[in-house]
């Protein structure tokens, strides 16, 4: 067990949270750009962008929230080593508001992952079945640890017997979910690459398509991974990372709209075919899918949780 003081880690949390929520920030501000200006205007592309806005506010209150805890507790314990009790009790109403807007954003990521999976694979509820599940079970371990930690009478935090158990499920189910809406993305697109082969739709749009995909997940993926780590061998290393996770959410799905939304119309400008603007439509494969910016924009694995 490593345990660190948690007035310290609070603070570079926040230094994480901050340089993470400037980036989100500045890729929130292109987005409305593209949306506007790049993006085709359809029901699908709208929905994302109104997606991307509840991000990026759900990521505005969870930093504002916690600068404003950490400053207001920092600047008025005066008591010997009060700042780390004050920062250490869930109780508090600040306390309370982060860890829901944390587990709201990062179910927000994780349903996006879902109806990305479900679009690129032509809307086949089966497909997402197992998805759904964990989600339903991200949602149920995530409302009972936010309900748990408002009501801890010590300051055992996260580590409370009462909690760990659901924490532990919270973050494993999250990661599950995304292993696996990410492999079924993957898959489908490999089905369609290997497919496309005798119709001489060539292999450069499908490998772009997955580069965005595997570099969409890996950070949120690997985020993931040290924050279960750190949790299972009960240190607070954690703390670092958790407050970096809802603008990292927002950034995964917000970035790659953006590269979806050009690469898209690269393609269209590129094309001397007739075809549907950035699209390339394979109905004589009995694939009824576009790999345009409608299913590029899908082709994400979570925006998530951890």
């Amino acid at each position: 067990m490593l345990l660190l003081p948690v007035g310290k880690l609070y603070i570079v949390s926040q230094a994480c949270e901050a340089m993470c929520y400037g980036c989100f920030l500045c890729i929130f501000i292109v987005s409305v750009y593209t949306h506007l200006k790049v993006s085709r205007r359809t029901t699908h592309t709208n929905i994302l962008f109104t997606v991307a806005f509840v991000m990026f506010i759900v990521a505005t209150s969870h930093f504002v929230i916690t600068l404003y805890r950490i400053v207001y507790l920092l600047d008025n314990d005066t008591k010997e080593d009060g700042s780390q009790k004050s920062l250490g009790n869930a109780t508090s109403w600040q306390a309370i508001a982060r860890d829901i807007i944390y587990m709201t954003q990062c179910i927000l990521g994780d349903s996006v992952a879902i109806y990305r999976c479900w679009i690129l694979w032509d809307r086949d509820f089966r497909v997402v079945i197992l998805p759904l599940c964990l989600l339903s079970a991200s949602i149920v371990s995530g409302t009972i640890v936010c309900e748990r930690l408002s009501t801890l009478t010590s300051y055992t935090g996260i580590f409370d017997p009462s909690v760990r158990d659901w924490i532990a499920t919270f973050h494993a189910v999250a990661l599950g979910q995304n292993t696996i809406t990410t492999g079924l993305m993957a898959f489908r697109l490999w089905l369609v690459d290997r497919r496309s082969k005798a119709y001489n739709v060539g292999r450069s749009l499908f490998f772009a398509t997955m580069l965005l995909l595997v570099e969409s997940a890996a950070l949120y993926f690997a985020l993931q991974i040290v924050i279960l780590v750190a949790f299972l061998s009960k240190s607070n290393l954690q703390i670092i990372i958790l407050g970096s996770i809802p603008p990292v959410v927002g950034i995964t799905f917000t970035l790659l709209t953006i590269r979806a939304a050009f690469l898209s119309k690269s393609r269209a400008e590129g094309s001397a075919e007739s075809q549907t603007i950035g699209s390339i439509q394979m109905r004589d494969l009995g694939i009824n899918i576009q790999i345009s910016e409608e299913v590029v924009v899908k082709a994400d694995s979570n925006d998530s949780p951890v």
